[in-house]
C-alpha cells in the first residue's frame, strides 16, 4: 500500500467524520450517538464510500494503520484501534498549536519565530489570529468571544509539549466582537517535557488502573525505578536512556523525588495504592477473586434483567439500546462500585486473620482507584472487563431480554391500588437434572434460585403474594434446617415489610412426617392487616362431599392444601380474600375438579 493510498484512507475518514456524513445514513446515525462519540470503522466500510477504497488491501486494520502511519488533525482513533470520532474542538486546537510549535515546522517557520520575545514567548492572541487553520476553529466555537477565549486557554494548558503563562482573561472586545485572548505561549523544554511527563505517570490519579505501573511498584514506600521509566514508549520518543541525567532532571520536579542512589523516583504525594499490592499473596488472590465474581455477577443476566438499581446506573452510562435484548456496550462507572450493596461482603475479605496481623484496611472501604486495581482486564473474564480508560466496567456480552411480565402502563396512568403475584418456585426436592436437561447444574442448586427469585419479587414488590412449592419441614425438626426451605424465604420476605401465613401438603388430613411442599400467602403489613386465615385440606374436604366410594378413593388420594387469608385494606377498609393452592390432576378432569373444589370450600368453612 503506497503512501498515495495511505494518504487517501485518511483523508476520506476525516471528509466523513468533519462533514456529518453519517447524519444521512440511519446505519451510521445509530452507531453515531454512542456515548463516547466513537464511530465503528467496520460500519464506515459498510456504509460509506471509504469501503472500495479499503477493501483491496484488507479491512478494519487497514484504516486504523493509515491513521497511526499519517496521523490527523481531526481524526481520533479508540485505543483498541477498532473505531474513529471527529476530536473535540479542545483537542483539534491544542494539535494545531503543537503542530505549530514541533521541530517539524517551528524551525522553519520564520514568523512565528518573529513573534517570540528573547525568553521564547509569543502572544498567544496572536499565534491564533496569524494562522487560518486556528481561526477557523476558534470561529467554530459556539458561545460568546470570552467562551472561546477560554477554549483556546483549555486547549494549551491540556498540552503536554507548550507552556502558557500571563492573563487568564483577554482584554476588551476589539470592533469585530473578538476577545483577545491573553497570556504568552512558548515551546516546553527537553527537561520540562520530561518531567511533565514523569509527573503524570506516577501523579494521575487512575495510577492503581495502571496494571504495569502497579506491577512495577515492588517497593512498599512507591519507588519506580528510573529505567522502567525510561523504557516507557513516550519516554523513548523523547530522550535517550540517559539515567543519571534523567534522574538529575526529575530532581528539580517539586512533584517527584528522586532517591537517594539516583536509580528510583516517586511522587512527592503518594496516591491510595491498591490494597491487591498491600496484602498477602494468599490473601490478594482471594481479594481479587472476590472483586471478579462479585462484578460478574453485578452485571450478569440477572443483575441487568432483575435489578432496577443496576439498570439505572448501566443506562445512565451506556449508550443508548445497550440495555435492549441482545444490545451491546452496557457498562457502569468504576467510581459507583464501591457504593452497590453487590460489593459490601467484599469486607469479609478483610477480616482474614493474615489482613488482620497486617493491620489492612477493610476491602468493604475500597476507594475507587483501589477497586480499578482489583477489576478483570480484557481476557481475564468471559463476560466483564476495565475499560481502556479505567473509568468504566463493561459488559463483554449482548445484554439480556428483559421478561414483560407486566403490561407496561400508559403514560400518567396512575397505579392500581392492590397488585396480585403468583409464583411458583419450583421445590427444590423436585429439581432433578434429568428433568431439566438444558439447565446448568449450578443453575438449579436451591441457593442460586433463591436470590434470583427474592430479586424478582422485589422487581415487581406485590401487594398480595402466593407462592407455591414452597419446601419446608415439621415444627421441630432437627437436622433439616439445610432443607428448610420457608424458614430462609419468610425471613428474607418479612424483612421487606411482608407478613404472610404457610401450609405444608397433609396427609390424611394429617402433617406431614417428613420434608415436603406447601403453599403460602403474603401481604404487605403497609397496605393490608389480617382479619383472618385458615388452612384448608382440600383431599379431606372433598372425601367427606363424596356420595360414593369409588369417589372417595379418587379424591384421597390427594395430598393439596389450600392457604385462604381475609385481609382488611388500611387506606380504603375494604376486606378482601386471598387464597393460595397447588392442584394436580389430568387436563381433562381439571374443570370437575376446580368446580367442586371452589363449592365445598366456600360451603364448608363459610368463606
Amino acid at each position: 500500500m503506497g503512501e498515495a493510498d495511505v494518504a487517501r484512507v485518511v483523508q476520506q475518514v476525516e471528509e466523513l467524520l468533519v462533514s456529518g456524513f453519517e447524519r444521512g445514513v440511519p446505519a451510521l446515525q445509530r452507531e453515531a450517538h454512542q456515548a463516547d462519540g466513537f464511530l465503528p470503522i467496520a460500519s464506515l466500510l459498510h456504509y460509506s464510500p471509504l469501503g472500495p477504497a479499503v477493501w483491496p488491501f484488507g479491512g478494519v486494520g487497514v484504516v486504523a494503520d493509515c491513521l497511526r502511519a499519517r496521523g490527523s488533525m481531526v481524526v481520533e482513533l479508540s485505543g483498541d484501534g477498532s473505531a474513529v470520532r471527529k476530536m473535540p474542538l479542545r483537542v483539534q486546537l491544542r494539535n494545531q498549536l503543537e503542530f505549530l510549535f514541533s521541530d517539524n515546522n517551528y524551525h522553519r517557520d520564520l514568523h512565528l519565530q518573529l513573534l517570540q520575545d528573547e525568553e521564547g514567548y509569543a502572544p498567544l492572541d496572536q499565534v491564533v489570529r496569524s494562522y487560518a487553520q486556528l481561526s477557523q476553529l476558534v470561529d467554530a466555537a459556539r458561545g460568546p468571544a470570552a467562551r472561546r477565549a477560554a477554549l483556546v486557554r483549555e486547549a494549551v494548558s491540556s498540552s503536554a509539549e507548550l507552556v502558557l503563562q500571563g492573563e487568564e482573561e483577554g482584554g476588551r472586545h476589539d470592533g469585530g466582537g473578538k476577545a483577545p485572548i491573553g497570556g504568552q505561549l512558548r515551546r516546553m523544554t527537553l527537561l520540562e517535557k520530561i518531567c511533565t511527563q514523569v509527573e503524570w505517570y506516577l501523579t494521575r490519579r487512575d495510577v492503581a488502573g495502571d496494571g504495569f505501573l502497579m506491577e512495577q511498584l515492588s517497593d512498599p514506600d512507591g519507588w519506580v525505578p528510573i529505567s522502567t521509566l525510561c523504557a516507557f514508549p513516550r519516554m523513548r520518543k523523547l530522550c535517550h536512556p540517559q539515567l543519571a541525567a534523567v534522574a538529575h532532571v526529575l530532581s528539580h520536579s517539586p512533584r517527584l523525588q528522586v532517591s537517594d542512589d539516583k536509580s528510583s523516583v516517586r511522587a512527592s504525594r503518594q496516591p491510595a495504592r491498591s490494597p491487591a499490592r498491600a496484602l498477602p499473596p494468599a490473601v490478594a488472590a482471594a481479594a481479587r477473586a472476590a472483586v471478579v465474581a462479585a462484578v460478574t455477577k453485578l452485571l450478569g443476566d440477572a443483575s441487568l434483567t432483575l435489578d432496577a438499581e443496576v439498570r439505572r446506573r448501566v443506562r445512565a452510562a451506556s449508550a443508548p439500546g445497550a440495555l435492549e435484548g441482545g444490545g451491546c456496550g452496557a457498562r457502569i462507572r468504576v467510581e459507583e462500585l464501591c457504593a452497590m450493596p453487590q460489593l459490601q461482603p467484599l469486607g469479609g475479605i478483610a477480616r482474614h486473620e493474615a489482613v488482620a496481623a497486617a493491620r489492612h484496611e477493610p476491602l468493604a472501604n475500597l476507594s475507587p482507584q483501589q477497586v480499578v486495581a482489583l477489576l478483570p482486564r480484557p481476557g481475564e473474564s468471559p463476560l466483564v472487563s476495565l475499560s481502556a480508560d479505567g473509568l468504566f466496567l463493561e459488559r463483554l456480552t449482548p445484554s439480556p431480554e428483559a421478561r414483560g411480565l407486566v403490561p407496561p402502563q400508559p403514560a400518567g396512568a396512575s397505579p392500581p391500588d392492590v397488585s396480585l403475584m403468583t409464583f411458583n418456585l419450583l421445590a427444590d426436592m423436585l429439581t432433578y437434572c434429568e428433568a431439566f436437561p438444558h439447565a446448568e447444574e449450578r443453575h438449579l442448586a436451591w441457593p442460586h434460585r433463591l436470590e434470583l427469585q427474592i430479586a424478582e419479587i422485589e422487581l415487581h414488590a406485590p401487594s398480595i403474594l402466593c407462592l407455591q412449592e414452597l419446601q419446608g419441614t415439621p415444627p421441630g425438626a432437627e437436622g433439616q434446617e439445610e432443607r428448610n426451605h420457608f424458614a430462609a424465604v419468610d425471613a428474607a420476605l418479612r424483612s421487606r415489610g411482608y407478613d404472610g401465613k404457610y401450609a405444608r401438603k397433609t396427609r390424611d388430613g394429617s402433617a406431614w412426617p417428613a420434608v415436603q411442599i406447601g403453599n403460602a400467602v403474603y401481604w404487605r403489613r403497609s397496605e393490608f392487616e389480617l382479619l383472618e386465615h385458615v388452612t384448608v385440606p382440600i383431599n379431606k374436604v372433598l372425601v367427606a362431599a363424596c356420595a360414593d366410594e369409588q369417589s372417595r378413593q379418587h379424591f384421597g388420594r390427594g395430598a393439596q392444601v389450600a392457604v385462604v387469608v381475609a385481609l382488611r385494606h388500611r387506606r380504603r377498609g375494604l376486606p378482601l380474600v386471598a387464597l393460595c393452592t397447588h392442584l394436580g390432576c389430568p387436563c381433562t378432569a381439571l374443570r370437575r375438579r376446580s368446580r367442586l373444589i371452589s363449592a365445598h370450600l366456600g360451603a364448608s368453612r363459610g368463606v
